[in-house]
């Protein structure tokens, strides 16, 4: 039996990225995505942009994609994004969410081949980072990618090299995310013994 690898969510969508936009304006659209009113966060966004021609807006655009993603607008997403990748202004924490973002639209149109390129582009920008679980989360995003692909080895490469990485995290969510992982990947490689060990770990 196949077992997907669970991929966790933040609960905003661009957490730690630089913006100006106003925080207020930020919790009142993440309060409506919470809500499920995505529509509305959106008509929020575009207002905001309207009446305020001087605001960065890539900002915009980054805050608007992953409601659009989460409407199933994967097209449009990637169509807001994609210019933003020759923006040199941005920080390399933003190219990555991007590239982040981007990889998810593409993925969830089964466009492995694009997908790919980007979770590869976020590694790249995570490297540059020095950021252990930027790294980590980017090796276990590429082992989910592999074991959609049903490369098996590969998957579990990423995931043991994502391992090692959290050795001294204090992400726990993830840390237990690639616990789970490597204890699905153990179980379809009937290393019984090697995928409860996993799974303890993950609890």
């Amino acid at each position: 039996m196949k077992y997907s690898l669970f991929i966790a969510t933040c609960l905003l969508s661009f957490p730690c990225v630089a913006t100006s936009l106003p925080s207020s304006l930020l919790n009142q659209v993440t309060d409506l995505e919470n809500q499920g009113k995505l529509s509305e966060a959106l008509t929020i966004l575009e207002q905001y942009k309207d009446n305020n021609t001087a605001t960065s807006t890539p900002e915009i655009a980054m805050a608007q994609a992953p409601l659009l993603r989460k409407q199933g607008h994967y097209n449009e997403a990637i169509e807001l994004l994609s210019p933003l990748q020759k923006l040199a202004s941005l920080s390399k924490k933003d190219q990555y969410h991007i590239q982040k973002e981007l990889r998810i639209n593409y993925r969830r149109q089964v466009k492995t081949i694009e997908a790919k390129n980007h979770y590869m582009a976020a590694l790249a920008l995570a490297n540059e980072l020095e950021d252990k679980n930027l790294q980590a989360q980017s090796h276990s995003n590429l082992g989910s990618l592999y074991d959609t692909l049903n490369d098996l080895e590969q998957s579990m490469h990423h995931q043991v090299k994502a391992q090692a990485l959290l050795e001294n995290s204090d992400n726990y969510e993830l840390i237990a995310t690639n616990f789970y992982n490597l204890a699905n990947l153990a179980h379809r490689l009937d290393d019984l013994s090697q995928s409860e060990y996993f799974y303890k770990k993950a609890l």
